[in-house]
């Protein structure tokens, strides 16, 4: 459920960044769409910054270990709100 500029707009589109001293920046994309009975959720994990690479010793290349725990993070928060919550990806 990737949004793209081609594609309709989402419902609820969202960009969260957060930064930390010393590890950078994570960013994590969620897009939510109401469906005939059902809400869709995506969260993407979009990377890490560059100073959290360097700090990896990973330069020149992508990572997203920031991103990833921020995105299970929200992940945790969803399923605490709602325990009905179903995971399909």
């Amino acid at each position: 459920m990737n949004y793209d500029v081609l594609d309709e707009r989402p419902d609820l589109g969202i960009l969260i960044e957060r930064k930390k001293f010393m590890s950078g920046l994570a960013a994590v994309q969620v897009i939510a769409n109401d469906e005939v009975d059902q809400r869709l959720v995506a969260i993407n994990a979009l990377g890490d910054s560059g100073f959290s690479i360097a700090m990896n010793g990973l330069q020149n290349s992508a990572n997203f270990g920031l991103s990833k725990k921020l995105a299970a993070e929200i992940i945790d928060a969803l399923h605490s709100a709602d325990s009905d919550l179903e995971e399909i990806g």
